[in-house]
């Protein structure tokens, strides 16, 4: 294999390189993901309340 011709310097450097990426790309991925999920689900809940608010209007006893 190609992998076991590489010197310990190259190998050591692949394995950093690869975990550098992997860490940074879930990094990425989670920062993407969370604040589009509760965008979301903030624009479901006002829709859901302005559907409320058109089908069962408020009424003022006082």
């Amino acid at each position: 294999m190609i992998y076991n011709k590489l010197s310990q310097k190259w190998k050591l450097g692949l394995g950093i390189g690869l975990i550098s990426f992997g860490g940074a790309f879930s990094l990425t991925a989670g920062l993407m993901a969370i604040p589009g999920m509760g965008l979301e689900s903030l624009k479901f809940i006002n829709s859901v309340e302005k559907q409320i608010d058109v089908i069962l209007p408020k009424i003022n006893m006082f």
